[in-house]
């Protein structure tokens, strides 16, 4: 029997059977992975074309039984194809193949992509936690150490984190103060808290301010005890949540307000002093003037400040710029100068300055403050006393003389009486009139000296020249004299010179064999000392003191006293603490002020 015919219909149907399976396993190719899609064909053939097994689809299907399967197994599937039709599942079954291949290629290529995608994911996401975990660390290392207050407010205004600065400043705790309202209504001062509730809202919703507005606000905070401190608060965006940083200005706040209060005290002073003030730049422009100046010269503020002082205020005669600039280059000034300066109205006033130079920390001078004292009354009725005194004393001189005379003529009336009179009795009595008289000429000659103390201004002397003036003047044959003052200008009365003359005077009339005198000087902390000695007999020390008294001693008393008048005037003093039977020493002692090196004449 001719099985043929069967052959090629069980060939045709077993080909088509065959290519509708390997179309739905091409089709499902695209869902699966490449170990599934080898699975599937593989149960069916070998690329190479050999049949090796059905698949349960098949055997499912009813389309294979196992017997007939058991058969197929080593056969080439082409085999069970007519000739005629071999070539077309055969090219079909090689399109599907090199589809097969180039899909699992592809998804070969693909795993491995995702394989080293993965791995980069992993180390990636790694380093990016110990990055994080890093960030965490050195974020809670910051927090607990800033000197600053740190707050964390969450979205719904709930408070998520504050710092142990906040705990150490204000003494609460997260449990304290779990909520941004807590902290407004029951921490901040009433007359702040809607201001604050205001500002933050407006920082909540417009996170863009916190980055563009970093200013602070200031508020006074209640601490836990009950105290009031006063904190900066810096608002930032800090993810989702907002950051709050709290700085504690208390102490630098309360410095600021006692420097404020200081400055209004001292303004106030210095606005209501009777003296004028004023201050000038390195240029002599007026930067400051007080009321008092306002009042004296006239003028308002504006006339005054920026204005040059010289050419506004002072007399062109006094040449006072020249001065200025004098003290400008060598930074310092006069503790006292007076000089003119003219009103508004080109009225005259004579002022008493106290200055002082202003001077940046590098030195460099920045100009001069100075306090005036208006003094144009004083001048007035110092000008009333020196001519009422020039008259007194023309009257006093011309008495004077008119007693000397007439003491002069009974002077000598009384000597012709005693070279005529032999009587002992009348020569004792005329003796006693006619020292009585000597006494009185001396008193005359005195007050001569007396009524010109205090009379001219004190002045400036250079005690070399005074000291060697007096000693060539009085000619002393027979005395050594040493004379080691140095260059040093004393402030005195122009009546200093007749104290040096006293001094040798007094050493002549009662030192009896004397035969050096010196004069030295000596310092004791910022006072100057000018020491006189000579080698005579000396003072008793029960008479150091009595000596200075007027009328004291064996002749007119007149001399020491006189001396102790004339230094008193500008605060200068003189003792006697020689020893006695080694000669006397006279100590007159110059207080800070009222001497100086003559070199900076």
């Amino acid at each position: 029997m001719d099985f043929t015919p069967y052959m090629t219909f069980f060939s045709d149907l077993l080909l088509v059977f065959i290519l509708i399976i390997c179309v739905i396993r091409h089709t499902s190719i695209k869902k699966k992975k490449y170990g599934t899609i080898i699975g599937s064909i593989g149960s069916l053939t070998l690329l190479s074309g050999m049949i090796i097994g059905g698949n349960l689809d098949l055997y499912s299907a009813g389309m294979l039984t196992h017997f007939i399967g058991v058969l197929l197994i080593g056969c080439a599937i082409l085999l069970l194809i007519a000739p005629k039709q071999a070539k077309i599942p055969d090219n079909n079954l090689k399109e599907i193949i090199e589809d097969l291949k180039k899909q699992v290629l592809e998804k070969a290529e693909a795993l491995d992509m995702t394989n080293i995608l993965l791995k980069n994911e992993l180390e990636v996401r790694s380093s990016f936690e110990a990055d994080l975990q890093e960030s965490e660390e050195k974020f809670r290392t910051i927090t607990e150490i800033t000197p600053l207050g740190m707050i964390l407010v969450n979205t719904d205004n709930t408070i998520s984190y504050i710092n142990p600065q906040v705990t150490k400043s204000l003494g609460y705790s997260l449990d304290d103060i779990p909520d941004i309202q807590t902290v407004i209504q029951n921490l901040l001062n009433p007359s702040d808290q809607k201001n604050a509730f205001h500002l933050y809202q407006d920082l909540a919703l417009n996170v863009d301010r916190m980055t563009q507005d970093p200013e602070p606000h200031v508020y006074q905070i209640t601490a836990k005890d009950g105290s009031k401190k006063t904190f900066e608060l810096y608002f930032a965006p800090y993810g989702k949540v907002m950051l709050i940083l709290l700085h504690d200005i208390t102490i630098r706040k309360k410095a600021q307000d006692e420097l404020r209060e200081s400055e209004r005290r001292y303004r106030e002073m210095i606005e209501k002093i009777p003296l004028i003030v004023v201050m000038l730049d390195s240029d002599g422009k007026v930067v400051f003037g007080n009321n008092h100046l306002l009042t004296v010269t006239g003028c308002d503020k504006d006339e005054i400040l920026g204005t040059d002082w010289f050419s506004t205020f002072t007399l062109p005669e006094e040449n006072i710029r020249d001065t200025f600039i004098q003290y400008i280059q060598d930074k310092e000034v006069p503790p006292q100068l007076e000089y003119s300066i003219l009103s508004k109205d080109k009225e005259k006033h004579s002022v008493l300055w106290t200055n002082l130079v202003l001077q940046e920390t590098d030195g460099r001078t920045i100009g001069v403050i100075s306090l005036g004292t208006d003094i144009t009354e004083r001048k007035q009725r110092e000008k009333a006393i020196q001519l009422a005194n020039k008259k007194l004393n023309i009257l006093s001189s011309i008495s004077r003389h008119d007693i000397a005379n007439s003491l002069t003529q009974i002077f000598l009336t009384l000597e012709l009486a005693q070279d005529t009179i032999k009587d002992a009795a009348s020569q004792e009595l005329i003796s006693d009139t006619l020292d009585g008289l000597r006494i009185i000429l001396h008193q005359i000659e005195f007050s001569r000296y007396y009524q010109d103390i205090g009379v001219h201004a004190p002045k400036w002397f250079d005690l070399d020249t005074i000291i060697t003036l007096v000693v060539e003047e009085m000619a002393l044959p027979g005395l050594t004299i040493s004379i080691k003052t140095e260059h040093v200008m004393v402030y005195s009365d122009p009546l200093i010179q007749k104290v040096f003359f006293n001094l040798i005077d007094n050493t002549l009339r009662h030192g009896k064999q004397v035969k050096a005198i010196s004069f030295t000087l000596m310092y004791e902390g910022s006072d100057l000392i000018i020491v006189y000695c000579d080698d005579g007999i000396g003072i008793s020390p029960d008479e150091k003191e009595k000596i200075f008294e007027r009328g004291f001693g064996k002749n007119t008393g007149m001399g020491l006293f006189l001396i102790r008048d004339i230094l008193e005037i500008t605060g200068l003093s003189i003792r006697e603490c020689g020893s006695l039977g080694k000669g006397a020493r006279f100590e007159i002692r110059v207080p800070k002020g009222a001497w100086r090196a003559a070199v900076e004449m």
